[in-house]
């Protein structure tokens, strides 16, 4: 099953815990309400705008300080990955009347984990994702 994510959700949340960057996308598959959740140790941006830093970076998702959980309705599960790579191809601000608007994250991510005891992929995950107020976090 695809996971999808439709205009009519609000697709990413980005919180800062102390020194972790998470990424949470949002969408479903199938009836399923799923989050996959992306957390990078050793970057906490203050702001959304400080976001722009990330641009042209990739991470490797099985090195230390990194983790991808996965959360179908109520469960959550830290994926015990094969392999996996987060893509930030572009970071960019959005200005509107001159007035910074949000920040704009583009990219891909890879990924091969177990789900149910059985290895799985999950390839070409493409987002285009608008970052704002209204749904970054700093703790």
């Amino acid at each position: 099953k695809p996971f999808v994510s439709t205009s009519d959700d609000l697709p990413v949340k980005v919180i800062v815990n102390s020194d972790t960057l998470n990424i949470i996308l949002r969408g479903h598959m199938g009836s399923e309400n799923v989050d996959l959740k992306f957390s990078i140790k050793g970057f906490s941006p203050q702001t959304y705008y400080d976001l722009t830093e990330l641009d042209n970076t990739s991470f490797n998702l099985k090195e230390a300080g990194r983790a991808v959980t996965l959360k179908t309705g109520n469960v959550t599960t830290a994926l015990n990955l094969i392999e996996g790579e987060l893509i930030i191809k572009k970071v960019q601000r959005l200005y509107v009347d001159e007035e910074l608007s949000r920040t704009i994250m583009s990219g891909y991510f890879n990924l091969k984990t177990f789900l149910n005891d059985e290895p799985i992929a999950i390839s070409q995950g493409r987002y285009d994702l608008g970052i704002g107020y209204e749904n970054f976090y700093n703790l």
